[in-house]
């Protein structure tokens, strides 16, 4: 669900392709690999302000058939870093938090832009 919400918040911004926020800082994306449902890109926010502390960099695969994006690593982020996961619970509480992270920082550029990021969508079981 994460995932999912992320691909829609993510898209959300992309109509405005290099977005320049009220903290003078742009975000960009640069595609890496391209196959037929699946994108590999790096998103990032570069600062034209030495003090602000926003230099992030996101590897993410976006997956257009389940319409999901996946952060595999990230650069300028403690969590980035990944560990040896001793089991498979680890590794899922890992990937959760870097997604998470990956939410509040698209939730932050929302703010920071003065867009109004869209809604969640409710699941009908």
């Amino acid at each position: 669900m994460l995932c999912e919400q992320n691909f829609t918040r993510f898209n959300a911004l992309l109509p405005v392709r290099t977005l320049t926020t009220k903290a003078h800082q742009t975000i960009r994306t640069r595609v890496l690999e391209r196959g037929p449902y699946t994108y590999t890109v790096l998103i990032n926010s570069h600062s034209f302000n030495p003090a602000t502390v926003l230099d992030v960099q996101f590897k993410c695969r976006i997956y257009l058939d389940t319409q999901s994006i996946e952060v595999i690593s990230i650069e300028g982020s403690n969590s980035a870093a990944s560990p040896h996961l001793a089991s498979p619970k680890a590794c899922l509480n890992h990937k959760w938090s870097i997604n998470y992270l990956l939410e509040k920082w698209i939730m932050l550029q929302f703010q920071l832009s003065n867009i109004k990021p869209p809604r969640p969508q409710l699941l009908h079981a």
